[in-house]
């Protein structure tokens, strides 16, 4: 018996130095993905704040219409990295659950407008489509600076797939247990294999590019931050539409 209780103590130790080990990469992983996404926001903000300016001297002059329009379009392009960015770092928080929200009580309808005013510019390069179908005073608890970039990642998301001339609709309802935010799309309908792991970190189905299979970590953060607001995420059958990504929320935010 004596034995037996020193070999206990010997094994509880062991895994109490694993634990710290555990922390302390975790915490030497963290401290990493901060000066990386820091090194990678300078240069981003920079060029950003570069094409602001040339926007507003491009706006002084009306013949130049065609270079403004390309302008703003890279400035869309560089505020959707700068998100991307952030993502990264925001991502490995949501997972450890070490992120907390700060919630509001927000207008979806105001959402949806600025989702589809940022894809604006993308979606007339390509004769896209884009309309939105929210009620006024359609309310949710979510965070104004995760959900938005979550909608912006379905958004591109759409986008990149959705064939030229094609459309793209934005929806936000209220059901009794829940509210859903919709993005239904004419984008070619996704394949079976693929629907089984799309919002998994590494979705690499069977016969899939790795190349693909990591640009589709930005569903993994749709999923993550839908999970954190209580809710989750689905890509749902409907009529009309090949592809529609669903984010439930629950209508009330759940006691934890």
């Amino acid at each position: 018996r004596e034995h037996q209780a020193t070999t206990a103590s010997v094994s509880l130790a062991q895994l109490q130095e694993e634990h710290r080990k555990l922390e302390r990469t975790q915490r030497e992983k963290d401290a990493l993905l901060e000066i990386i996404v820091h090194d990678m926001r300078s240069p981003v903000g920079a060029a950003l704040l570069s094409l602001e300016y040339m926007a507003l001297e491009l706006k002084k002059h009306p013949s130049q219409a065609s270079l403004l329009e390309a302008t703003d379009d890279a400035v869309g392009t560089l505020n959707s990295l700068s998100g991307m960015i952030s993502q990264i770092l925001d991502m490995s928080k949501l997972e450890s659950g070490r992120l907390t929200l700060r919630l509001d009580f927000a207008d979806l309808r105001t959402i949806l407008e600025s989702t589809m005013r940022d894809a604006t510019p993308r979606a007339r390069a390509r004769s896209i489509a884009l309309d939105f179908d929210a009620p006024e005073d359609l309310k949710a608890a979510v965070d104004l600076r995760l959900f938005p970039r979550a909608l912006e990642v379905l958004a591109t998301h759409s986008l990149r797939h959705t064939l030229e001339g094609g459309r793209i609709l934005f929806v936000a309802s209220a059901g009794t247990d829940e509210i859903r935010v919709s993005i239904h799309s004419t984008a070619p309908a996704i394949p079976e294999p693929e629907r089984q792991h799309l919002f998994d970190k590494f979705p690499l189905a069977e016969g899939a590019s790795r190349r693909k299979s990591a640009w589709s970590v930005g569903l993994y953060f749709c999923r993550l931050v839908a999970a954190a607001h209580q809710g989750s995420i689905s890509l749902d059958d409907v009529d009309g539409w090949p592809t529609s990504f669903v984010i439930h929320l629950p209508t009330q935010r759940k006691s934890a």
